[in-house]
C-alpha cells in the first residue's frame, strides 16, 4: 500500500480519513493533516478506537486502518450526491458560501488534487479564498472562463471527472 519509507504519507491519509469522519461526528477530535504523527493524532485515533470497540492503542495496526478505511470510504460516497438533487438556488458557488454542497466541491477539490498536484486540498464546508484558486486553477485546465466561481454545470463537470479517474 505505502513505501517503506514514505511514513509521512500513510499519516497523512490516515489523518484525512479522520479529519473526513470527524466532520459528522461531533466526538471525533478534528485535527490538522501534517503527516506527521502527534498527540493531536494520537487522540483522535484512540477516540476513534473507543468508539469502534477496538483496542484502545492510539496506534493504527491493521483492524484500526482497514475499519477507518471502510468507513472513510463509506462517508465519501455521501459526499458524491448527484448534482440533479442539488438545490439550484445555491448555484453558482462563490467565495463566502458554506454548506453542504460547498463540502461535497472541497471533497471534490481533493480528490482531483491527486492528479493536478498543483491544487490546494480544501476542506470542510467553507468556500475560502483557497478554493476560490483551486476552482479557478481547474476551470483553466478544462480550458474554461476562470472565474473561481462554480456553476451547476461545472459542479457536475467535477463530479464526471472525479467518477471517472476512480474507475482506474
Amino acid at each position: 500500500m505505502y513505501n517503506l519509507y514514505d511514513k509521512a504519507g500513510a499519516i497523512s491519509d490516515v489523518q484525512r480519513f479522520l479529519l473526513l469522519l470527524s466532520q459528522n461526528n461531533a466526538n471525533l477530535p478534528h485535527l490538522s493533516v501534517d503527516g506527521i504523527f502527534n498527540e493531536e493524532t494520537v487522540t483522535a485515533v484512540k477516540e476513534f478506537q473507543r468508539q469502534n470497540s477496538l483496542p484502545i492503542t492510539g496506534k493504527v495496526e491493521k483492524e484500526t486502518f482497514d475499519l477507518l478505511y471502510l468507513l472513510y470510504t463509506e462517508a465519501l460516497k455521501e459526499y458524491y450526491t448527484d448534482y440533479d438533487t442539488l438545490d439550484s438556488t445555491v448555484f453558482p458557488l462563490k467565495i463566502g458560501d458554506s454548506g453542504s454542497d460547498v463540502a461535497v466541491l472541497n471533497t471534490y477539490i481533493r480528490e482531483l488534487a491527486k492528479y493536478y498536484l498543483d491544487l490546494e486540498s480544501v476542506w470542510g464546508d467553507f468556500f475560502s479564498t483557497a478554493t476560490e484558486k483551486s476552482v479557478s486553477d481547474l476551470q483553466g485546465y478544462f480550458r474554461e472562463k476562470q472565474t473561481g466561481t462554480v456553476t451547476k454545470k461545472f459542479f457536475a463537470r467535477l463530479k464526471n471527472e472525479v467518477n471517472e479517474r476512480q474507475k482506474f
